[in-house]
């Protein structure tokens, strides 16, 4: 993924822009600018899991990810998709999606994050 991004230092990064949403602190950072590879690669590779995770088949649903990380870092006031596609995903996804961000380092606010999603579990009627 950082490769896909990064490029192979000859031609230009052809990553997918819908995954920017979804690792926007990483890769907000100046270190491919820079023209610091090994950097970016060691501050994005966190995020292959996570990418992986939120285009998983069905791949069209991939939206659903990008929205819950949005709501769960408090970007979003609602975890609403078009066509109510929130509800295309299981709720172990967006767990497994949860722990993964927290684990690339893209939870804005752990706190808040974990929060929202103790209500979705609630909602779902997971104590």
């Amino acid at each position: 993924m950082p490769e896909l991004i990064a490029g192979d230092g000859t031609h230009p990064g052809d990553a997918l822009p819908g995954i920017f949403d979804g690792i926007a602190p990483a890769a907000s950072i100046p270190a491919l600018d820079a023209g610091n590879r090994g950097e970016f690669i060691r501050i994005f590779a966190p995020t292959l899991a996570l990418s992986r995770r939120i285009f998983q088949s069905p791949t069209h649903l991939y939206n659903t990810g990008i929205v819950f990380l949005a709501w769960v870092n408090g970007q979003k006031k609602h975890f609403h998709v078009l066509g109510a596609a929130q509800s295309a995903r299981s709720i172990s996804h967006l767990e497994i999606l949860l722990v993964l961000a927290e684990d690339a380092g893209e939870l804005l606010d752990p706190d808040l994050a974990c929060h929202r999603m103790k209500r979705l579990l609630e909602l779902a009627g997971i104590q």
